[in-house]
């Protein structure tokens, strides 16, 4: 079964709904939002977003890498890279949600031993 993906209409829609404006409204608030992010990753800025995350630049240096079919060398120029970091209240509800669900998909037998007890050999 596919994950639900929560796409950029999703995400005006709620902004619509939680500050009960138009949806024209919502999409301008979400685009100005991102432009404001991906404005302030561009000139290298670190972005915090409290009980979310937080987003970086890292630059990945040059190295060499090679064509798998071919064998040939070839060098990977340096590339920058967004990076994003789960703050700790983020980290602690995804941990708290993966022991439910484990909980929940595998629920305990009390009553049955894990493993069934050996029978005696036969005399």
């Amino acid at each position: 079964m596919a994950k639900p993906i929560l796409g950029r209409a999703d995400l005006v829609q709620l902004a619509r709904e939680a500050l009960s404006v138009s949806a024209r409204d919502g999409a301008e608030i979400l685009d100005a939002l991102l432009d404001v992010i991906v404005e302030a990753l561009d000139q290298g800025q670190e972005v915090r977003i409290p009980n979310l995350g937080r987003l970086s630049v890292r630059v990945a240096p040059a190295r060499q890498g090679r064509n798998p079919k071919t064998g040939a060398k070839k060098l990977i120029p340096a590339q920058r890279r967004a990076v994003f970091a789960p703050s700790q209240n983020l980290r602690k509800r995804l941990a708290a949600n993966m022991e439910a669900a484990t909980q929940a998909a595998s629920p305990a037998k009390a009553a049955e031993p894990a493993v069934a007890p050996l029978k005696p050999p036969k005399a």
